[in-house]
C-alpha cells in the first residue's frame, strides 16, 4: 500500500509540494490581521531577512516528518474510499493541524538555534485560530 510519504516525497513531486506549501504559509501570514497577524508577519519577515529561502527550505526539510504525522489521517482517508485527500484534510482540519504543529513544536524544542526556538515559542500562539 502506498504511503503519504511515498506520494509527497517522490522526486518528481517534492519540490513542487514544498513550494506550494511555502506559498500557502506566506499567503496565510499575509492575510492575518490584528496584533497576532502583526507579530506573525514581523517574525516571518525577520526570518526571511536572515535567510530569504527559509520558508521553502524549512518546509522541504520538514516534509518527511509532516507526511509521517499525517499518515494516520491518510490511511483513514483511504480506508473510507476517499477521492480527494485535500478535501478530507479540510474536513479534519483540527486533527491535521495538531499533527503538523506537533512536528514543528518538537523541532523547535530541539533546535540548536536558541534564538529561532525562542521566536517560535513567542509566535506559536498566533498560528492557531
Amino acid at each position: 500500500m502506498t504511503t503519504l510519504a511515498q506520494i509527497l516525497l517522490a522526486p518528481e513531486r517534492r519540490e513542487a509540494i514544498s513550494g506550494k506549501l511555502a506559498a500557502w504559509i506566506e499567503r496565510y501570514v499575509h492575510e492575518r490581521g490584528g496584533i497576532k497577524g502583526l507579530a506573525l508577519k514581523a517574525g516571518v519577515k525577520a526570518l526571511q531577512a536572515v535567510r530569504p529561502d527559509a520558508l521553502p527550505r524549512g518546509v522541504d526539510l520538514l516534509l518527511p516528518e509532516f507526511a509521517q504525522a499525517l499518515e494516520p489521517l491518510f490511511q483513514r482517508f483511504r480506508k473510507e474510499g476517499g477521492k480527494d485527500f485535500g478535501a478530507f484534510v479540510a474536513k479534519n482540519l483540527d486533527e491535521a493541524t495538531d499533527a503538523v504543529m506537533a512536528v514543528t513544536d518538537r523541532r523547535a524544542a530541539h533546535t540548536r538555534f536558541k534564538a529561532l526556538s525562542g521566536a517560535y515559542r513567542r509566535l506559536r500562539g498566533t498560528l492557531e485560530g
